[in-house]
């Protein structure tokens, strides 16, 4: 086993804010965007306009995590395992893993995809009957004239 410096604590310890600090101003700031998003959503419904549900960017970010992501590490993994052991049948069953996880997080990230079209569509098919729809006539909210006295 190599010594360790007895420097090595209060540099990681020093170091501990450069990945806090900026994980803390992310995090905020996403939520405050949701935020925003979701008050633009509010408005728009009650103005009668057609709302941007389906434009979110988290929504994709997910999906790429999922279909990309989950592959890249379960194949890194499977690499540095082959790496650390000899070709063996340790090794082989780490590939077939690999293969495994990989071909789920595809299929999941693809379900998703078609999932989330197929809600779009439906908000479409939706909005698009609302729209052709007479809109409603409240005669109060047209009496001008009597309301002036």
């Amino acid at each position: 086993m190599m010594p360790v410096s007895p420097l090595l604590i209060p540099i990681i310890a020093m170091m501990i804010p450069l990945i806090l600090v900026p994980t803390a101003l992310i995090l905020k700031q996403r939520q405050r965007r949701r935020e925003l998003e979701h008050l633009e959503r509010l408005a728009a419904i009650e103005r009668g306009l057609p709302s941007s549900a389906g434009q979110s960017r988290s929504f994709w970010l997910t999906v790429a995590a999922i279909g990309a992501g989950v592959p890249f590490f379960a194949i890194a993994c499977a690499f540095l395992g082959g790496l650390a052991y000899a070709p063996d049948e340790t090794a082989e069953a780490a590939w077939v893993a690999a293969t495994l996880i990989s071909i789920g997080a595809f299929i999941t990230s693809g379900s998703l995809v078609w999932m989330h079209n197929k809600a779009l569509e439906r908000a479409c098919e939706r909005e698009h009957l609302a729209q052709s729809r007479k809109p409603v006539y409240d005669p109060d909210e047209f009496d001008v004239v009597s309301s002036r006295g």
